[in-house]
């Protein structure tokens, strides 16, 4: 009796490989899926387009995206060096690099390491995230505008 041969050539018995073509399919899908927040309509930025940034103050940050986006970051509490240089690096949980207006809980800033700063400072929990209004954009003072 002659094996019939299959086009994948990899598993004869698809019934005995589905557990295992299901785990790869969610494995590749999660990556691709939008965050909850991006599904829900909420407006997102992913973090490699960030082009520069402000702090005004210890518990605010803004961010100039690609496209010419402006978003706000409320942090927890203050945060000393969290912009240095026009730069911020923001750190995102949960292994999406998207950031999504919302609460911000999947987010955290990186405060810059410098000669005066401590040799430790822990990272800056994000509160709130939010695109901001082109009226709101508009008003940004010169020393908040990124």
């Amino acid at each position: 009796m002659r094996r019939r041969s299959t086009s994948a050539g990899v598993c004869p018995h698809v019934r005995r490989c589905m557990p295992a073509l299901a785990t790869a399919a969610l494995a590749l899908g999660a990556a691709s899926l939008p965050s909850a927040a991006s599904a829900q309509g909420n407006a997102c930025f992913r973090v490699r387009d960030v082009l520069n940034a402000r702090a005004p103050d210890s518990r605010t940050i803004y961010l100039r995206v690609g496209g010419g986006a402006i978003w706000e970051l409320k942090l927890f509490s203050a945060c000393r060096d969290a912009v240095r240089g026009f730069r911020v690096n923001i750190q995102t949980r949960g292994g999406s690099q998207q950031v999504c207006e919302g609460n911000g809980m999947n987010v955290d800033i990186v405060p810059s390491r410098s000669a005066s700063s401590p040799s430790y400072q822990p990272n800056c929990k994000v509160s709130g995230v939010r695109q901001l209004t082109s009226e709101e954009a508009n008003a940004l003072g010169g020393t908040a505008r990124p």
